[in-house]
């Protein structure tokens, strides 16, 4: 009887694929509640607001356990209205703490701007009157937020469009197909990479770590995922500066997008159609003007006009004598291409042929002179 034959195992085929696995980046959003302050010690005479002196204080520690600010809520909401309202369309606001000057969260603040509940707006009627309705600082906070990362959309001509995604509402009848969708398929190491990036999330949405630190840790662990990672990741930040601000990380560093509304294939640095891989022409050369800073600005007095002032002078890099030599080349050069036509003179210059910079009679003397020298005009 012949003893069997042992079992070869063969080794693991390097042509398998890695273990992956269909799981949610973010089940629930990352800045939905802020920090619970510490309860505040009750003190025998009331704390005025310092920043009026007079009310009672109603706000302590906004920005955290440390915080040193005591403040009534009529001048918070004063305070995060002017820091709203000081941001321009295209800029990202901030609001800080009035005392520690720490950058905050919308949900560190937003409470104290928006309107009373029904209920007790009821109650309070009469003496809510004249009280101002702050929710149109929450409403511009937001608009800006869209408007830094929109623009006219190439595919449907949306003058409002942006690339800024909606946060997931809130809302416990979810279907399957929702969930469906936010799950992603990740490898067992970035899989296990979950607990750190809602971490280091928590950090981002409360200015505790920096946009460029968490993009790189996102784009070190997630790699050519990154970007589905990122998508899905967005709506589950509440605050829109937040969002705005790490969606205008990745775009800056890859502009080539789709466009949420249409689906478009569109670049973001250029705001056209198709992809360009980042090398968007942003003038077009030969059509486009380009001075030399070493030269001098030419100016174009006219009669009556005060004696320019040092500051003016070396600003412009020229006298009212005439013009810098490249300049003055240029005109010449102008000048003997077409004939001088009539025209209304101002300061030694053609009013209708400015733009052509051909000179007239006086002009063409200015232009004689050797440079810095001083007009007969100007002697006089």
């Amino acid at each position: 009887m012949t003893p069997p034959r042992p079992l070869r195992h063969s080794p693991p085929s390097s042509s398998m694929a890695p273990a992956t696995q269909h799981v949610d980046v973010a089940p629930v959003p990352l800045d939905a509640e802020s920090p619970e302050p510490l309860p505040a010690v009750p003190q025998d005479f009331p704390v005025l607001c310092q920043i009026c002196l007079d009310a009672p204080a109603s706000v302590f520690q906004l920005c955290g356990a440390q915080c040193l600010a005591e403040l009534c809520e009529l001048c918070l909401v004063q305070h995060v209205a002017a820091s709203v309202y000081t941001f321009y369309p295209g800029v990202l606001p901030k609001v800080r703490c009035p005392v520690c000057l720490t950058l905050l969260n919308k949900n560190q603040w937003q409470r104290f701007v928006l309107p009373v509940a029904s209920e007790q707006a009821q109650e309070q009627q009469e003496t809510e009157q004249l009280a101002d309705d702050s929710s149109h600082v929450l409403d511009k906070y937001v608009m800006l937020c869209r408007q830094s990362c929109g623009f006219q959309s190439p595919c449907c001509h949306n003058a409002e469009y942006t690339m800024l995604p909606e946060r997931y509402a809130d809302s416990d009848d979810e279907g399957d197909d929702e969930e469906d969708v936010a799950r992603l398929e990740l490898l067992l190491e970035q899989v296990e990479a979950l607990p750190e990036l809602h971490r280091r999330g928590v950090e981002f949405c409360y200015h505790r770590e920096e946009v460029e630190s968490f993009y790189a840790f996102l784009a070190t662990t997630f790699g050519a995922r990154v970007e589905r990672v990122l998508w899905r990741l967005l709506p589950k930040i509440v605050d829109e500066e937040r969002r705005a601000a790490l969606l205008l990380r990745h775009l800056g560093t890859h502009p080539d997008a789709h466009t949420r509304c249409c689906g478009a294939k569109v670049c973001f640095k250029c705001k056209a159609t198709d992809h360009h891989d980042g090398a968007c022409r942003d003038f077009i050369e030969d059509e486009s003007v380009v001075e030399s800073m070493a030269q001098p600005l030419p100016r174009i007095a006219a009669e009556g006009d005060e004696p320019e002032s040092d500051a003016a002078r070396a600003a412009l890099g020229s006298t009212r004598a005439g013009p810098p030599p490249a300049f003055a080349a240029r005109a010449a050069a102008s000048l003997a291409a077409a004939g001088q036509g009539a025209s209304t003179r101002v300061g030694g210059w053609d009013e209708a042929q400015v733009d052509g910079r051909q000179p007239d009679a006086r002009g063409r003397a200015a232009l004689a002179q050797p440079v810095g020298a001083v007009s007969p005009d100007a002697q006089r």
